[in-house]
């Protein structure tokens, strides 16, 4: 019997030496700044937290997603009850609007890894906004002078973001008045608060216009009061050939030109004819001819172009041109879909 005694004595302290472990309890995981000012500096908090198991608690490690996020802590073992803080500071500089950053802190506890949120919004000072968001639309700045979008092609959607800050002292709600049918431009958050950064997104439809090559137009945004500022957008739109296959090249249209320059004595009363010919074994289709140079007007005869047929260019120079005109021609020709022709200078 007294032998029965020991062994459940034994068996009970083994028992509690196997569940004897440190348990960590936060006091809290989140901790918002609210809006505070990027001339303040770094500011800072503490996250504590205390032992509630039954042996040493250790920190292992504590590590944040960004570099303007720096946690401190105490590596010594902290004994069961007792109470411990992390520290976290926050660094605004040059980081104007809201902010969440992660803190992943690791422990010889279960479970090992705690996450940890410090957030805000840093109400950016004049030199922090007139770096980062030089356009100043009204309350509403933006990153960029130009919506510069990139290429994108037919049959296919593109995305791109624009960044934008609110400065003022009031909510603004900023309102795309008038835009290309092929553009969507989305606002998010769609009301901003003060010292709030707002994302605008760009979508482009290819396919909802008739337009190729480089295409320049305008945004027209309103933010809350009577005036309406414009921005500039510039994209290249272009055919997709990706998917044709071998066979497909080899039942092709192929554009070729007459002549890819043409100089003043090609120009009787100021006009020339370049002709556009299809060698290919489908219908060739130019889709436009164009230049971003003044002073010359371009008309085409056609521009669906059969088998073995050519269509006329003709240019009409307006005013002496002191600098090369870069036409562009773009057609359906897989292989070469964007041709250039040149007119050196200069007529007299």
């Amino acid at each position: 019997m007294k032998q029965t005694f020991i062994t459940l004595l034994i068996l009970l302290g083994v028992t509690i030496t196997l569940h004897a472990a440190p348990s960590i309890t936060w006091l809290e995981t989140i901790h918002d700044f609210g809006a505070f000012d990027e001339s303040m500096g770094a500011v800072s908090c503490q996250f504590r937290y205390v032992n509630t198991g039954d042996e040493p608690l250790v920190v292992i490690r504590a590590t944040a997603s960004c570099g303007c996020t720096r946690p401190k802590y105490d590596q010594e073992p902290l004994a069961p009850g007792d109470t411990a803080a992390i520290t976290v500071a926050y660094d605004p500089a040059g980081r104007p609007g809201r902010f969440s950053k992660k803190i992943t802190v690791e422990t010889n506890t279960s479970p090992a890894t705690t996450k940890l949120t410090v957030k805000g919004v840093v109400i950016g000072d004049a030199n922090t906004i007139a770096n980062r968001y030089p356009n100043n639309m009204g309350d509403l700045k933006l990153a960029t002078f130009a919506a510069l979008l990139g290429t994108a092609k037919k049959h296919h959607i593109r995305s791109v973001f624009i960044d934008g800050y609110n400065r003022s002292a009031d909510t603004i709600v900023p309102v795309v008045t008038t835009r290309a049918k092929w553009l969507e431009v989305t606002p998010a958050p769609r009301r901003v608060a003060p010292g709030e950064r707002v994302s605008f997104n760009f979508f482009i439809t290819p396919d909802h216009t008739d337009l190729y090559g480089l295409v320049v137009d305008s945004v027209y945004f309103s933010v809350g009061n009577d005036s309406t500022y414009a921005l500039p957008v510039i994209v290249t739109l272009e055919d997709d050939f990706s998917r044709l296959s071998a066979d497909d090249y080899k039942k092709a249209p192929v554009a070729r030109i007459s002549n890819d320059t043409l100089s003043p004595d090609d120009f009787h009363d100021r006009r020339a004819t370049v002709s556009i010919t299809n060698d290919g074994h489908s219908t060739l289709t130019i889709h436009r001819v164009y230049t971003m140079m003044p002073g010359i007007e371009i008309s085409l005869d056609r521009r669906q172009v059969k088998r073995g047929k050519s269509a006329t260019l003709t240019l009409q120079l307006n005013a002496p041109q002191p600098q090369p005109i870069p036409i562009s021609i773009i057609t359906n020709d897989p292989i070469s879909p964007v041709q250039t022709l040149t007119i050196n200078p200069s007529l007299k």
